[in-house]
């Protein structure tokens, strides 16, 4: 006789059963972690009835919540990892960690690509071009920040950026970062807002990693 566990739903109670007059059957473990992370729950399981809708709308709101994370770990980043292309800032007594370098390639796009001719032509700057440095400088920076953390530094020296264009007819452009991760020891020199970005960095890190993990069997589905 089979328990009331393999008949019935552990979420909705409804009756499980895979018939010609109909199938209800419990979903996949991954798709249970989804819910529950998104829900804040601890549910056993999640059959098809109760399930199925409420796993789209579970990993829409985990993907928001990524999106989000990493847009303040980003802000936290810039505020709490200074970044600094001289080698040795004044004041400063720090342990060096080693290297760290990132790559950020982006596409330029058709339409800037026919901006960026017409500018030439003119001799103007490309505002769309110098807006694609930007955030790929940005993007580029902020890896090495993680790169620092994850070392356990607290700053990067010596900072150098060089760009480069990749394909015929300028179709991407990549920025390459490099700079000395180092973990400041006197602390002190750190204002009560850098030390509390620190704080939030480590707590925006170990929630993006717990989503990113659940969230992991389903990425084709972005």
């Amino acid at each position: 006789m089979n328990t009331m566990s393999q008949d019935y739903c552990p979420n909705c109670k409804a009756q499980l059963k895979d018939s010609m007059f109909g199938t209800n059957k419990m979903l996949a473990q991954s798709v249970t972690d989804v819910i529950n992370a998104a829900n804040e729950k601890e549910t056993l399981g999640y059959c098809n009835k109760c399930g199925d809708d409420l796993f789209v709308t579970s990993l829409s709101k985990l993907r928001g919540d990524i999106k989000r994370l990493k847009h303040d770990l980003a802000t936290s980043y810039q505020i709490a990892i200074p970044a600094i292309t001289i080698p040795n800032p004044a004041k400063w007594e720090y342990e060096v960690l080693g290297l760290v370098t990132a790559q950020s390639v982006t596409g330029t796009g058709l339409f800037s690509e026919v901006n960026m001719t017409i500018s030439d032509a003119l001799g103007k700057e490309s505002e769309s071009m110098n807006k694609k440095i930007a955030e790929a400088e940005i993007v580029c920076v902020n890896r090495l920040r993680d790169k620092t953390v994850e070392m356990g530094g607290n700053a990067i020296v010596a900072l150098n950026i060089d760009y480069s264009e990749i394909g015929s007819l300028r179709g991407m452009l990549m920025v390459c970062c490099t700079g000395t991760a180092i973990k400041i020891t006197n602390t002190t020199i750190l204002n009560i807002g850098v030390q509390k970005a620190l704080t939030d960095i480590s707590n925006y890190r170990r929630d993006l990693n717990i989503i990113l993990a659940v969230c992991k069997p389903y990425e084709s589905l972005s």
